[in-house]
C-alpha cells in the first residue's frame, strides 16, 4: 500500500450538490450534499487499537501506519445548523436513517426533495454522516464501500476452518461461499478445495447427511441465457462458489465445512466510524461545520454493530476522548457484531431455524455488569467513563427471535436492568422491520398478515429524548422493558398456558434457544459443548442433552473448529433484515 496521511483521516471531497432542490426547511435552511471519501491511517500500537482482531497480520506503510479508505457522504445544512451530527450506521451498505426518521423512500442516492420525506432531521438540523464501516461488501446498488487489507503471515495467506450454511427457497445451482451477492466470499485455498465436506439436513438438530463429493464442487453456472440459437451454460471453476449438481433444493440446511484463506482485517470498520467522527468533531479544517454533540442510530445489524463499538472501547478516540455523546441501538437484540477472522458481516444474527453458529450472540449481553452462569465470566457492554448515553429500544421480534430479554437480565433468566447511563424501551405490538412506507398488509411467505404498524414517530421521539439527555441534562423517561418481577417476561410454558385460543393462529413452539458454543478444536468423534442461555435454561439443557444421547454426531463437532475462525451464513435468495 502507498504511504498514508499522518493524521488519522483525510477526506477528499469529490462534489458538492444541492440537497433537495435547495428547499429551505423551517428554522434552519438549505442543505447541501457532499461525496467523499476518507483516507484512514490507523497505527497498529496504539492502544487504542489493540483489539481489533489480526491488525499486527497487516503490513504497515513507511510511517509505521496501516491505510485504507471508504465511502462518506455527509447531508449538511448550509447555514451551519445546530452543531449537532448524526451518524447513520448503514445496514449492509445502505442509507436509512434518514427513510425511518423522516418516512421517507429508501435510497442510495438522496438528492431530491422528496428523498427528504417529511424532513424531521433537516427541520431539527441535523448534519447526517453516511460513512461505509462494513468491510466484507462488494459495489452495486449505491452500496457505501470499505476498502480494508487482507491480513498475512507475510508470503503466507491466513487460513483456517471455517462454516457456510446454505437455505434456498427455490432450487438454485450454485451459490457464492458468501451466501450473499453482495458480500465478499472467503476463497477455499488448495489444500481446502480437497478436505472441504458439505452436509445437509431438515432441521437445525436433525441428523445430518454427508454429500458425496462426486455431487459438488467448487465452481459456478455460467451462462444459461440466450446465445444466438443456444442457451448455453458451462460450471466454471470457481474458489469463491459453490456448484451442487441438480441444485441446492428448498427445505433443506446446507452446511460447507472448508479451509479457507485471505480474512479481511473486518474490526477496522469500527475504527473507522471512531476515527471519522472523531475527525468531524474536532478537525477545524473538516468540511461538515461545527459539531458540538455527535450521535449515532443502527437498527438491527447496525444495531448489533453500536454495541460491539461500545463494548470494544472504540467510543474513545485515539487521544482519549468521547466519540459519540448518545447512540440508539435498534432492533439489535442481545447480539454484537463479531469482527473476528473469517467473519462474515452480512449475515444475520442466528435465526429460529439458521445460522445458530453466528457469533453475533455472545457474552456479554446486558449493558449491566453480570456472571455468565455457564462459565464465570464477568462482562458488561458498558464499562467506561467514556461510555455514551444509550436509548436501547426493541419489539417482540427481539424476544422471541433475537434473544432480547438477556439485554436486560441475567444469564439465567433474573432481572438486571440497565446502567444509570441507559435506558430501555419495548415497543410493544411492533415488528422488526417496521418499514414507514409498508402500505397495507401482505403474507408473503408467512401465514398471518405482516404487521404493518408504523413506528417512525417513536424513532422521532427518542432521537428528541436522547439531545434533551445530552444538551440539556433532561433525564429520559424510565426504561419500560417486561419483567420477572412484575410477570410480564415468562417463560414459554407459562405464555402458552395464557395464550388464548385464536383460530386458525399458528402459535410459536417457544423462542430461539441460545447454545453456549465451544469455539476450541474439537478431536473427531467428539461433540461440542451446547448449553442455553436465558429463563428456563436448566430444562432446556436436560432436553439438548437427551437429543444429544439418540443423535450420532455426523459430522457436527468440525462446525465448531477454529475458536471463532468461522462465518455461518444464509443465501443471497434470502432477504436480510
Amino acid at each position: 500500500m502507498s504511504p498514508g496521511p499522518q493524521r488519522p483521516v483525510r477526506l477528499e471531497v469529490h462534489a458538492r450538490e444541492p440537497f433537495a432542490e435547495a428547499y429551505r426547511f423551517t428554522g434552519i435552511g438549505a442543505y447541501e450534499v457532499l461525496t467523499a471519501t476518507a483516507h484512514y491511517a490507523v497505527d497498529p500500537k496504539a492502544a487504542a487499537n489493540r483489539a481489533i482482531p489480526d491488525l499486527d497480520l497487516v503490513p504497515p506503510d513507511v510511517t509505521g501506519k496501516v491505510c485504507f479508505s471508504g465511502d462518506v457522504e455527509i447531508l449538511r445544512p448550509v447555514d451551519g445548523g445546530r452543531g449537532r451530527l448524526f451518524f447513520d450506521w448503514g445496514n449492509r451498505g445502505n442509507k436509512r436513517a434518514v427513510q425511518y426518521f423522516c418516512d421517507a423512500p429508501h435510497t442510495n442516492r438522496p438528492r431530491t426533495l422528496a428523498d427528504a420525506g417529511n424532513g424531521y432531521l433537516m427541520r431539527r438540523g441535523y448534519t447526517i454522516v453516511f460513512g461505509a464501516w462494513q468491510g466484507d461488501l462488494l459495489p452495486g446498488n449505491g452500496r457505501l464501500l470499505l476498502d480494508l487489507p487482507v491480513a498475512r503471515r507475510g508470503a503466507e495467506p491466513v487460513r483456517g476452518l471455517t462454516t457456510a450454511e446454505f437455505i434456498v427457497e427455490e432450487p438454485t445451482a450454485s451459490l457464492p461461499l458468501s451466501r450473499w451477492s453482495s458480500t465478499r466470499s472467503y476463497p477455499v485455498s488448495e489444500r481446502g478445495a480437497h478436505t472441504a465436506r458439505l452436509t445437509r439436513r431438515r432441521y437445525p438438530h436433525s441428523t445430518p447427511e454427508e454429500l458425496p463429493t462426486g455431487i459438488w464442487r467448487f465452481a459456478r453456472l455460467q451462462g444459461g441465457g440466450s446465445e444466438l440459437r443456444t442457451a448455453a451454460a458451462a460450471v466454471v471453476p470457481s474458489r469463491c462458489d459453490l456448484h451442487v449438481d441438480g441444485g441446492f433444493q428448498p427445505g433443506w440446511i446446507y452446511e460447507l465445512t472448508y479451509e479457507a484463506e485471505d480474512p479481511l482485517v473486518l474490526g477496522l470498520g469500527l475504527a473507522a466510524v471512531r476515527d471519522l467522527v472523531s475527525h468531524l468533531r474536532h478537525d477545524p479544517a473538516q468540511p461538515a461545520g461545527p459539531v458540538e454533540y455527535a450521535y449515532g442510530w443502527g437498527r438491527s445489524q447496525t444495531g448489533r454493530a453500536i454495541r460491539d463499538f461500545i463494548h470494544l472501547s472504540c467510543n474513545e478516540d485515539t487521544e482519549g476522548r468521547p466519540v459519540f455523546d448518545g447512540l440508539l441501538p435498534r432492533v439489535s437484540g442481545a447480539g454484537r457484531l463479531g469482527v473476528e477472522r473469517f467473519a462474515n458481516l452480512t449475515v444475520p444474527g442466528g435465526q429460529q431455524y439458521e445460522d445458530h453458529l453466528s457469533p453475533a450472540d455472545a457474552f456479554p449481553f446486558a449493558y449491566a455488569k453480570t456472571v455468565d452462569h455457564l462459565t464465570g465470566e464477568q462482562d458488561a457492554i458498558m464499562k467506561r467513563a467514556s461510555d455514551p448515553k444509550v436509548l436501547h429500544t426493541q419489539t417482540s421480534t427481539e424476544y422471541w427471535q433475537r434473544r432480547g430479554s438477556l439485554v436486560h437480565t441475567t444469564t439465567d433468566g433474573r432481572d438486571l436492568g440497565f446502567p444509570p447511563n441507559v435506558r430501555g424501551y419495548l415497543w410493544s405490538s411492533s415488528q422488526h422491520v417496521a418499514d414507514p412506507t409498508a402500505g397495507a398488509p401482505a403474507k408473503g411467505i408467512c401465514n398471518h398478515l405482516q404487521n404493518v404498524v408504523a413506528t417512525s414517530a417513536l424513532f422521532r421521539a427518542v432521537l428528541d429524548a436522547l439531545d434533551a439527555w445530552v444538551s440539556e441534562s433532561v433525564e429520559p423517561p424510565a426504561s419500560a422493558v417486561p419483567t420477572v418481577a412484575d410477570g410480564t417476561l415468562v417463560t414459554i410454558d407459562v405464555w402458552s398456558r395464557q395464550f388464548p385460543a385464536v383460530p386458525s393462529a399458528l402459535r410459536p413452539h417457544g423462542p430461539n434457544e441460545l447454545y453456549a458454543v465451544d469455539r476450541s478444536a474439537v478431536p473427531a468423534g467428539r461433540r461440542p459443548l451446547a448449553q442455553v442461555h436465558g429463563a428456563g435454561s436448566r430444562r432446556r439443557r436436560r432436553r439438548q442433552r437427551n437429543r444429544g444421547r439418540t443423535r450420532s454426531d455426523g459430522g457436527r463437532a468440525a462446525r465448531h473448529l477454529h475458536r471463532m475462525e468461522h462465518a455461518s451464513s444464509r443465501p443471497r435468495a434470502r432477504r436480510a433484515a
